[in-house]
């Protein structure tokens, strides 16, 4: 008799969210092609801005309303990293942990952020809530965005919170997608303060 595999209804919230994103990884596996990735070069493709000031100054708008809001920083620029780690976007990564330590973010908590389930106690209630719907938010193809997660962001934060949040999250996965697609060099150190404020 063939055993059959867990669905996300025979298993606790969280380690649905970890059951699908296995399968989803899988699939992705199985479907990539190792030659492809062999041929990709690193070299800078376009500049968006440059071919189409319009299309930059539409994604700029979004993280404009998001920053316009109340948010905290600390906790604008966490989501950023963490959404920039998932995505693997090496310039947000530079340009937000550069943000994050001028914002008083201690580097311990930066260092950590990438396991911040295994030290709740370094990360507000507040921002470990924000942080899983920045994960269910990214990743948000392999299993939706979860009651339980949405209600744990509804307990603490007010609506035009979340809407503000929301906003962030998906900015920054559009900054994340743009920079990758595009092959963004990391500006030289000294550079980072006159970068885009992504």
């Amino acid at each position: 008799m063939r055993a059959r595999h867990a669905s996300i209804s025979d298993v606790p919230i969280a380690q649905g969210i970890r059951v699908a994103r296995s399968r989803s990884r899988a699939r992705r596996s199985r479907a990539t092609n190792v030659t492809t990735e062999k041929t990709m070069s690193h070299q800078k493709r376009l500049t968006v801005n440059d071919v189409d000031p319009d299309a930059y100054k539409a994604i700029l708008a979004m993280e404009r309303y998001a920053r316009a809001g109340t948010l905290d920083h600390a906790l604008a620029v966490l989501v950023k990293l963490r959404a920039s780690q998932l995505n693997g976007c090496a310039f947000c990564l530079d340009m937000h942990a550069a943000e994050a330590r001028a914002a008083g973010v201690e580097q311990r908590r930066l260092d950590i952020l990438s396991a911040w389930r295994e030290a709740p106690s370094f990360f507000t209630d507040r921002e470990q809530a924000a942080l899983e719907l920045t994960e269910s938010v990214t990743l948000i193809g392999e299993a939706g965005v979860p009651d339980a997660v949405w209600d744990g962001v509804a307990r603490l934060f007010d609506k035009n919170e979340i809407v503000r949040l929301l906003m962030t999250i998906c900015a920054i996965n559009v900054w994340n997608r743009m920079a990758i697609s595009t092959h963004q060099a990391l500006p030289p150190r000294d550079a980072a303060k006159a970068q885009s404020p992504t």
